[in-house]
């Protein structure tokens, strides 16, 4: 009888799929926000799983193909995973892999971000190094000869679109926060000197201000810290968190316009306040239209009949709210629209139509409205 339930158990299971399994952090790393979607994707490099949080704070398996994936970053419609020395992609309504670079003379992968459009930006932590790859195709990557951050240690990364730079979190006691001017030649520089220790994960807020976790030099345990712009070699840090278990690569959620913090101590992500106003998100499923609204009145309200839900607009939507929304911002010119293709016109564009391509052109870096609004028919 026993040998008999045993093996009803283990039929069971095979018919099961993992997908469907109770699934648990182990080593929480990375944290990576996914709007169309109102999830988190998640890496843990004890379990070698990319693991999807719901709303609702339920787990659920998006890949297990990875070995140990550290940095996390979703570009354009793929989820891009440092792991092992590589460089992985995995479409991100599938979790088909579509990208597999190894990075030659790899140390330690740890840090990832992006540009929002086309190139993404790792650090290695062991070898003290940055690259740049070209990801525009997937089936040829290409990656750039490394930059060297000196005697400090690189750690998480995030792009400052404004100040066309790289913002590098570094390692070790009295930790630096370094500026990488992404001009051809230049070199990382001090940014800002902080009193914290083993800073791992960084982000910018709706407001430009950098974001840091650090595992130590806090009032207790692990920390968020804020700093304000403009930013000097003294800026002062801010509270914001204490008692965090080694916080590691934080992203911003621009549409809760939370800090999203995987606590790698103790299996645990957690989501704290930035004091930015959040972004009203509506996705248009049947049409796959998104849009985005900040603020109680947009400048245009668009319905579930509009016809631009027919449009491609010549523009695409980077993944954080200072560059949607601050950087980006104020795609409608009219203040009201008659929910007609002639009435809604991009600010530094023609008019969205039917047949226009997707080309992926910037809206201007300022507006003077930022209550905003900007639709696409291509979401991540």
């Amino acid at each position: 009888m026993r040998a008999a339930c045993a093996r009803l158990i283990m039929f069971v299971c095979l018919l099961v799929p993992p997908l469907a399994w109770a699934q648990s952090l182990s080593g929480p790393e990375s944290i990576e926000y996914h709007a169309r979607l109102n999830r988190t994707l998640i890496s843990n490099t004890d379990s070698g799983t990319i693991l999807a949080r719901a709303a609702n704070g339920t787990l659920s398996l998006f890949s297990s193909a990875p070995n140990s994936p550290y940095g996390i970053e979703l570009l354009a419609g793929t989820l891009f995973v440092l792991d092992s020395g590589h460089v992985k992609g995995y479409d991100i309504d599938t979790a088909a892999a579509v990208m597999d670079l190894p990075i030659a003379g790899a140390n330690f992968l740890n840090g990832v971000t992006s540009n929002g459009v086309d190139t993404l930006y790792i650090s290695d932590f062991n070898a003290t190094t940055i690259r740049s790859i070209n990801v525009s195709n997937l089936a040829a990557p290409i990656a750039d000869a490394p930059i060297s951050t000196g005697s400090s240690t690189p750690n998480g990364l995030a792009y400052d679109r404004a100040g066309n730079r790289l913002l590098i979190a570094t390692w070790g006691s009295n930790a630096k926060i370094l500026g990488l001017n992404l001009t051809i030649g230049a070199t990382p520089a001090p940014l800002i000197n902080t009193a914290l220790n083993n800073i791992d994960g960084i982000t910018l807020d709706c407001h430009g201000a950098i974001v840091v976790a650090a595992w130590s030099g806090c009032a207790s345990g692990g920390c968020l810290r804020r700093f304000d712009p403009p930013f000097n070699l003294s800026s002062t840090a801010h509270v914001m968190v204490d008692g965090l278990s080694n916080p590691a690569d934080i992203d911003y959620d621009w549409v809760s316009a939370d800090i999203a913090v995987p606590q790698s101590g103790n299996n645990t992500v957690s989501f704290h306040s930035s004091g930015c106003e959040p972004v009203g998100f509506l996705l248009l499923a049947s049409r796959n239209v998104q849009v985005l609204r900040h603020g109680s009145n947009p400048p245009c309200r668009l319905h579930a009949t509009d016809a631009i839900a027919k449009f491609r607009c010549e523009s695409s939507m980077p993944k954080k709210a200072h560059r949607s929304i601050g950087n980006i911002a104020n795609a409608i010119t009219r203040p009201t629209c008659s929910h007609s293709p002639s009435s809604c016109r991009m600010r530094s564009s023609r008019p969205c139509s039917a047949t226009s391509s997707s080309a992926h052109r910037s809206l201007p870096a300022k507006a003077a409205n930022k209550a905003s609004l900007y639709a696409t028919t291509t979401p991540t």
